[in-house]
Order: structure tokens, then C-alpha cells, then sequence
């Protein structure tokens, strides 16, 4: 890893807590391709340790705003707009779901997690 990863391995998982895809937050200038990112979590406990700590704020963020969405008064919106609000909070029900799966996962579980796994392309 370069000199940089340190710096950019924080703005990364920043950029997660913050909402962002992994692939939003690479397509930022100057940042690592997804492809480098995930590399990094294949070989770094830290830093997946780190990224899953961000994963779990984005997580969140996702539950605060299925509240948020769903909280606005009826008379507010058009039938158009309330088609739209349920679809927003149907995307984010399911990213929670999958969050949710992900963490149960019996890879998740593996007590060998600190050894380095190898990018097979």
C-alpha cells in the first residue's frame, strides 16, 4: 500500500458514515478505484474493521431516514410524490435487510478474520 492509503483509507470510510456508496465515494477525485478499496478489506483488519464500523453509521442513517420519509404529513405531498416516498423507503428497508444478512453471514463469523485473503479476478 502507498503513502497515501493511510489518509485515504480514512476518507473512504468517512465518506461511507457520510451515506455514500463505496462507489460514490471512489468516483470522487482523487480517490482509489473501488477495485483498490476493496483490495484494502481483503488485506488490512484494520481497515475492515474501520469499514464495517462506517457501514454500521450508513446503516443507521438509512433506518433515520425511513423514519424521516414516512413522518411527512399525507396533505404535503401529491399521490405521485407519496408513490415516490414509498419507494424511497422500500430501497432503504431493503439495504437495512441486507445489512442485517451480510452481518450473519457465516464468513462474518469466521474467527480467522485477522489473516489476509488473496483478490481472485
Amino acid at each position: 500500500m502507498n503513502k497515501t492509503y493511510p489518509r485515504r483509507a480514512r476518507q473512504i470510510t468517512e465518506r461511507i458514515a457520510a451515506g455514500d456508496t463505496l462507489e460514490q465515494a471512489c468516483a470522487r477525485k482523487d480517490m482509489p478505484s473501488a477495485t483498490t478499496v476493496r483490495r484494502w478489506l481483503l488485506n488490512s483488519p484494520d481497515f475492515r474493521r474501520r469499514f464495517t464500523i462506517a457501514r454500521q453509521v450508513r446503516r443507521e442513517r438509512l433506518i433515520d431516514q425511513v423514519v424521516e420519509i414516512a413522518d411527512q404529513q399525507p396533505s404535503e405531498v401529491s399521490a405521485e410524490e407519496a408513490r415516490r416516498q414509498k419507494l424511497r423507503i422500500d430501497a432503504r428497508k431493503w439495504a437495512v435487510a441486507r445489512f442485517d444478512q451480510e452481518a450473519f453471514e457465516p464468513a462474518a463469523l469466521d474467527d480467522d478474520s485477522d489473516r489476509p485473503l488473496k483478490v481472485i479476478d
